[in-house]
Parts: C-alpha cells; structure tokens; sequence
C-alpha cells in the first residue's frame, strides 16, 4: 500500500540537488528511492548523482550516505542510474561500495566478488 503523498518526490529532489542543506541526507536519499520512479521523476537520477559526487571524495566509512545513495538508484532504476551503479562497481572506489552497486545490477558474480572480502 502506497502511503506516500503524491508529489513527495518533486519536493525532495531539489533539497538533494543542492546539497547545502542542514538535512539528514540518509533518509532523503532512502524516501527519494522509495516514492521516485524514472519514468515519473527523471529529475531524481541526476540528484542522486550530484550528491554522490560531491559527497562520496570526504566520505568516511561506513559510508553510509554513499550506500543509501546507491541503493537509491537501484530502487530508481532505468539507464542512467544503471550506468551510475556499473561506473561505482568496476570504478576505484571502496570495496563496500563497488559490492553494493554491483548488487544493485545484479553483477556481482559476474564481476568475481567475494562478498566476505568485499564487505569486511
């Protein structure tokens, strides 16, 4: 049942865009994957990228806002945040990072990940 209200997204999006906000980013990021669809949305790909670069370079771990983020995108779906995931999984980034992404895709036999050794 759906219990979000219609338009949420639109509202959330911005505020994720920009960055600046004194928000909790987490739980933006983990509504704006639950209530956005790429049809529907297709502004919210494109924040969740914005506020994955910005962030993911000074992020310490656990990186928790990176994983929503990703998890996010998977949710999203469509083109886009498939090539941000695939770009995240083969890219030079933490190993518990590249893991969720590629879980995300689907792929994380396919590119040889141990999950033991990517998630420790």
């Amino acid at each position: 049942m759906d219990t979000h209200p219609e338009g949420l997204a639109a509202v959330i999006i911005p505020v994720i865009a920009d960055g600046t906000a004194p928000a909790n980013y987490e739980d933006l990021v983990e509504i704006l994957g639950e209530v956005a669809s790429d049809d529907a949305d297709p502004n919210a790909v494109p924040a969740l990228h914005a506020l994955l670069t910005a962030r993911l370079p000074t992020e310490t771990p656990p990186y928790a806002l990176s994983l929503k983020t990703l998890q996010a995108l998977g949710a999203i779906g469509g083109r886009r945040a498939e090539e941000i995931l695939r770009a995240v999984a083969i890219g030079d980034h933490p190993k518990v990072l590249k893991w969720e992404a590629a879980v995300e895709l689907g792929i994380e036999d396919d590119l040889g990940f141990d999950e033991d050794e990517m998630t420790s």
